[in-house]
């Protein structure tokens, strides 16, 4: 009986003569209820939890969730996301992607379809600060769509945030002595030369095209220079010393010169006369209107290592000239007075690339050493010039550019800054009022707007930067009144 009352359940002990066997039922009965006792706490544990999650997934996976705190008013600002209303891959394109250009477009049409990348744009949109519109540049050159844009120190209260535009420039030839980039006064358009090809884009329609590419490969484009009046365009090329003229609104070659035996790194018009430096140390002066072109030559006897720059005066009267040893030399524009300089000085310890005449003042040249860090500036009217004043710029210096609309001056640099940096000109001073960083290697070349307010900088870092770094001209009394009527 007592056995039965075990078996059942009882509390009563089974009284067996074997004392070992009677400890052991003992224990099992008390393992069974501990056992027991355990899985119904485990039970309504799991059942509390599994209450408690659907409870929360049903709070926090709600589509009020979407916009909503999850835990009531003023307990948390963490918003958390409906995983059934977000595609995960759109929102993460949409987060890295800065876009909004033709590529971008494209691209999410082809991965994207029935209109799933327009829907989702507002799923982790990053608010995009709207950029500044400047006067002749309305689109992206679609060498290949642009990317994140680096931050700018600001100095001076009209200095931009950031450059307006930024535009990869895939193979550009990692060189300083060369001009890879020119934008035309005339027909408001930007030649870019990257290796063998050369883009132009029309600021006006925000339209490119490729104009050109060489049928050789082992022979980048060493230059770009625009005519002054008119759709011609002068390109220079690195190993056999050819100067190429193209005619741009028709896309067709024109004609080829020769005469150097080296890269042309350098080149300006002067109307129908271009003007060519070279690595053999020799400067060209060809007419294009005739068939033998070459009415001028510059023998290697006074400059000695690689011509850097050529450029003229505002009037066209005089041109300067200089090269990787620092020298300069100041001549006179006449085809009669080409065999020797007016002047001849050191002007750095090293290559002079930078070099600028000042706009609102006769014979005063600005120039920048590549070495020494130095800009100088000079007056030029006499048989020994006069340095009026030097500044530091604490960088390599690959550009200067004068601006048309105020007395500044803007540098790019690099090693070691890779800047922009504007100078305030005043008493034949020097100081420097703005510094912007943008690009990540050396800038190697820069150009300047039609209307003076844009520069546009192309780096070794294989981009291509538009800065508006100056307002719009006042116009005076005289030339208000002088419109109304």
């Amino acid at each position: 009986l007592q056995f039965l009352y075990f078996i059942v359940g009882g509390d009563m002990e089974p009284r067996l003569s074997n004392s070992s066997n009677r400890g052991r039922y003992s224990l099992t009965k008390r393992a069974r209820g501990e056992h027991a006792d355990e899985e119904a706490k485990l039970k309504r544990a799991k059942a509390v939890a599994q209450k408690s999650a659907k409870t929360a997934i049903s709070q926090l996976f709600s589509p009020g969730a979407l916009i909503s705190p999850p835990f009531g008013e003023g307990r948390s600002s963490r918003t958390v996301l409906n995983r059934e209303l977000v595609n995960i891959d759109v929102a993460r394109m949409n987060f890295f992607d800065r876009g909004g250009d033709v590529y971008s477009e494209a691209l999410a049409n082809t991965i994207f379809p029935d209109g799933c990348q327009q829907q989702s744009k507002k799923v982790l949109q990053v608010i995009q600060q709207e950029k500044a519109t400047t006067t002749g540049v309305t689109a992206t050159l679609p060498i290949r769509r642009s990317r994140k844009v680096a931050s700018v120190k600001q100095v001076t209260s009209r200095a931009p945030q950031v450059a307006e535009r930024v535009l990869d420039a895939p193979c550009i030839v990692d060189d300083y002595h060369l001009c890879l980039i020119d934008w035309s006064t005339w027909a408001n358009t930007l030649a870019v030369s990257l290796n063998d090809t050369v883009y132009t884009w029309d600021a006006a329609t925000g339209v490119s095209n490729e104009l050109l590419s060489l049928e050789d490969d082992t022979n980048p484009i060493s230059c770009v220079k625009w005519i002054q009046e008119g759709g011609v365009i002068g390109l220079g090329t690195s190993n056999n010393g050819l100067v190429k003229l193209w005619d741009a609104t028709r896309g067709k070659r024109l004609r080829q010169m020769t005469g150097h035996t080296d890269r042309v790194c350098t080149m300006e018009w002067n109307q129908h006369i271009i003007t060519t430096g070279s690595r053999d140390g020799t400067i060209l002066h060809h007419d294009v209107r005739v068939k033998k072109q070459i009415v001028g030559r510059i023998a290697p006897g006074f400059h000695k290592s690689e011509i850097c720059t050529v450029t003229y005066n505002q009037d066209y009267s005089q041109f300067a000239s200089t090269d990787d040893d620092g020298v300069v030399c100041i001549w006179d524009a006449s085809p009669a007075s080409r065999a020797t300089p007016i002047t001849k000085f050191q002007a750095h310890s090293g290559p002079v690339k930078a070099v600028d005449w000042f706009p609102r003042k006769r014979h005063v040249l600005c120039t920048g050493g590549y070495s020494d860090h130095n800009i100088n500036l000079w007056k030029t009217n006499s048989s020994t010039p006069t340095l009026l004043s030097q500044v530091s710029a604490e960088a390599e210096l690959t550009s200067l550019r004068w601006s048309q609309n105020t007395n500044e001056l803007v540098s790019s640099s690099g090693h070691p800054s890779n800047l922009l940096a504007i100078w305030s000109h005043h008493k034949d001073k020097l100081k420097r009022s703005a510094t912007y960083k943008g690009h990540s290697e050396k800038i190697l070349h820069t150009s300047l707007s039609p209307d003076g307010q844009t520069v546009v900088t192309c780096s070794a870092d294989e981009t291509i930067r538009f800065w508006k770094l100056f307002d719009e001209p006042k116009k005076s009394k005289a030339t208000i009144q002088l419109a109304v009527r």
